[in-house]
């Protein structure tokens, strides 16, 4: 990867990649739930969409007809400590693709027709979220796990913030966040550095108006779990259970995946093969590390049938005492580390993904993505390093557990936590 810093603060990452003929371009913000307040809350979210509502050059319309007569793609996504916009598109169409994205994001007037229609989408986003259990509940749990912690926000906002944002209200969050010193422009494929530059330099360098500083990361979480329940006429029960694990770029970062994968992530780990294979309870089971700066959680998720919660939160439970008293085998832990090597590689090989690692590392952290560098990491990952990160990360004196479902009179934070 090649980074070049610019004279006001922002940042170019480009991973050139030959053979290829797509340029994959990525702008992203240090912009998200985290760095709002319960007035904000939403905010970055619905700046997302409404950059996209008209420009002072383009209509809605117009900007992705320009886009699909290209043959381009274009999208773009907020998370809880980012936001993004991003293009993907033959090499002879990136400067094209530059100056769109430069257009959304520089010139979006926030017309109050058109704000008025996206709350309403918005609105709707809101509910179909609230209407769809296995992803409510991810909310949900997180309003327990990160208790009294900015993370605890939905990325979406609740409709009441929503509903009272104006216009004046997202300039003023533009300006706060959309500065140089928090922005990095990320490019993957067939470009070399010079060309970057100069689009770079062309369109963005000198657009920014604010010269805000960026943003410090919130402090570690220190909420102590509990339980959250909603109940729902559905037919499927939806559990999940969470404990606090290592945050995004810790030294153990890789060691907490490779144990991911034994424990939880995939049809050899230790969850699926008991919970599905061998008992039958559910369809789908699975973990995975949510990470943040200086916050995680190792969450665990499980569908079943309303008889099966008991059954299924004991047979978790006993899976993570079965580990932690037993260990893993030397095969396991071989076998995780070339699943996430697998994984890691295959996932790296296309422009788009690898704009989004190179970007995303670099807004977060401040510090180059080298593939080749994430994979020693990898490979260094050792059996006592697993060993470490599984018994520090199951502390039940902060476990969190969350339930979607027809009422139970199971009791899944007293059946884990006792």
């Amino acid at each position: 990867m090649e980074k070049f810093l610019f004279k006001n603060g922002l940042q170019l990452a480009l991973m050139p990649i030959k053979g290829i003929r797509s340029v994959s371009i990525g702008i992203f913000t240090g912009a998200g739930c985290v760095f709002e307040d319960n007035k904000t809350t939403g905010i970055s979210h619905l700046i997302e969409h409404m950059v996209f509502k008209g420009t002072k050059n383009r209509s809605a319309f117009k900007i992705v007809e320009e886009i699909d007569e290209m043959g381009a793609q274009i999208n773009a996504f907020t998370a809880k400590e980012i936001t993004c916009f991003y293009t993907k598109s033959v090499d002879e169409q990136a400067e094209k693709c530059f100056e769109i994205l430069s257009d959304i994001y520089f010139n979006a007037v926030f017309d109050e027709n058109e704000l008025k229609k996206e709350k309403n989408v918005v609105l709707e986003e809101i509910s179909m979220v609230e209407d769809t259990p296995d992803d409510i509940i991810f909310d949900m749990l997180a309003s327990v796990a990160f208790k009294g912690h900015v993370l605890e926000k939905p990325i979406l906002g609740t409709a009441e913030a929503v509903k009272s944002f104006t216009t004046a209200d997202m300039r003023e969050h533009m300006k706060k966040y959309y500065s140089p010193l928090n922005t990095v422009v990320a490019i993957a494929g067939n470009m070399d550095i010079d060309k970057a530059v100069a689009l770079v330099e062309k369109y963005f360098l000198n657009n920014f108006v604010s010269d805000s500083k960026k943003p410090l990361f919130p402090k570690e979480n220190n909420s102590k779990g509990g339980n959250i329940v909603k109940i729902k006429d559905i037919e499927q029960a939806n559990i999940c259970i969470a404990f606090p694990c290592y945050p995004y770029d810790h030294e153990l970062y890789y060691a907490q995946s490779v144990f991911n994968y034994i424990f939880g992530n995939g049809m050899t780990s230790r969850l699926f093969q008991k919970l599905r294979e061998e008992q039958g309870l559910c369809y789908s089971v699975y973990s995975y590390p949510s990470v943040y700066m200086n916050n995680g959680a190792m969450t665990i998720y499980t569908g079943t049938n309303l008889n099966n919660v008991e059954k299924s939160v004991l047979s978790i439970k006993n899976e993570i005492y079965n580990i932690i008293k037993n260990g893993f085998t030397e095969k396991e832990f071989l076998r995780g580390k070339e699943q996430l090597k697998g994984g890691f590689i295959l996932g790296q090989e296309n422009s788009s993904a690898l704009m989004m690692s190179i970007g995303r590392y670099l807004v977060l952290t401040g510090k180059n993505f080298d593939l080749n560098e994430k994979l020693e990491l990898i490979n260094k990952v050792t059996y006592e390093e697993v060993n470490e990160v599984m018994k520090n990360i199951f502390d039940f004196n902060r476990v969190s557990t969350a339930y979607v479902g027809k009422k139970t009179s199971c009791d899944i934070y007293d059946i884990i936590k006792n």
